[in-house]
């Protein structure tokens, strides 16, 4: 082998070694860091589907937000958040008028804790502040005609407020009681009917004298309101 011929054999073996380094020093690291790149855009661009799948939600939710407003504020006049003692008398008070029948008392009693399994917290105790289903007893003395009477009952499901009847008592009237020419003779009625109003008030904190009441705005107090009508 001649000098000139190995000269151009190191030559070669020496070329092809810098490009061997330069492959791996140079051009390797450039497509590790591509590979890298296209890696984070394709999270990236995941990222953006949740989130543009998210902001549709939103949008959705927020479009239908003023029914469930209205829902609420019609489960808000079912069971307010207060006892409403007086807008309650007065609805009674202008459905007893409207079926002819006279409402002779309305007599309410403190609210008491709602104790139904359904309500009821794990434990049985509620926190302090926490929203609680109460119940307010009513005891209604009624005088009108079978049918008046029946009206009226009738006229109880048109109440926004929800009213459960829990007992009914009826006897005779008579001129005297009834008090009106429509309830006078064998025909007139007096009836008594036991019944129920729910409001959801908050439970208070526990005060130096040891007893929890239940917080409420803007209502008479329950056991202090009755109302005698003629």
């Amino acid at each position: 082998m001649t000098r000139t011929r190995k000269w151009s054999m190191g030559t070669a073996v020496i070329v092809i070694l810098i490009l061997v380094g330069g492959w791996f020093g140079l051009v390797a690291p450039k497509h590790s860091t591509a590979d890298d790149l296209r890696a984070q855009t394709v999270t990236a661009e995941s990222t953006n589907l949740t989130l543009a799948a998210q902001v549709s939600m939103l949008k959705a939710q927020k479009a239908g937000l003023p029914a469930q407003e209205a829902k609420l504020a019609l489960i808000r006049q079912h069971i307010p958040d207060n006892p409403a003692l007086p807008s309650l008398i007065r609805s009674l008070s202008s459905l007893a008028a409207s079926a002819g029948v006279t409402l002779q008392t309305l007599a309410p009693v403190p609210p008491t804790a709602n104790t139904s399994p359904a309500v009821t917290p794990v434990g049985g105790v509620v926190p302090p502040g926490s929203p609680q289903l109460q119940t307010v007893g009513l005891t209604i003395n009624l005088l009108g005609t079978y049918s008046n009477l029946e009206l009226f009952l009738n006229k109880l499901e048109s109440l926004k407020r929800s009213f459960l009847v829990t007992g009914m008592q009826v006897t005779p009237g008579t001129s005297t009681t009834v008090g009106v020419t429509s309830g006078t003779g064998p025909t007139g009625l007096a009836i008594i009917i036991n019944a129920r109003v729910f409001d959801v008030s908050s439970i208070a904190v526990t005060g130096s004298s040891g007893h929890t009441g239940s917080t409420s705005t803007g209502s008479t107090s329950a056991g202090s309101t009755a109302t005698t009508a003629h």
